[in-house]
């Protein structure tokens, strides 16, 4: 007889599902944006307007190019549903 049929074990997620995930994702996109929109008022501030143009947008262009990733993945499993899915 297998120890997993002695045994009876069930395995548990590591992280919780549910709402509090969503919000703990939206908190860490909120503090990144916040962070990013920081570091580039603060290089215009110091007087390098180009270099924080620049900045931001290839900040956005990577936003971008990572979101079309996202939504073109063809993984087996199905896609979450929600505002940070």
């Amino acid at each position: 007889m297998a120890l997993a049929e002695r045994f009876l074990l069930t395995a548990r997620p590591a992280l919780p599902r549910g709402r509090m995930l969503d919000v703990g994702r939206l908190a860490l996109v909120a503090t990144a944006l916040a962070s990013v929109a920081a570091i580039v008022l603060r290089i215009f501030a110091l007087g390098h307007p180009v270099m924080a143009l620049w900045l931001a947008a290839a900040f956005c262009a990577w936003a971008f190019i990572f979101g079309a990733a996202r939504a073109s993945e063809t993984s087996g499993r199905p896609r979450r549903s929600g505002p940070l899915a």
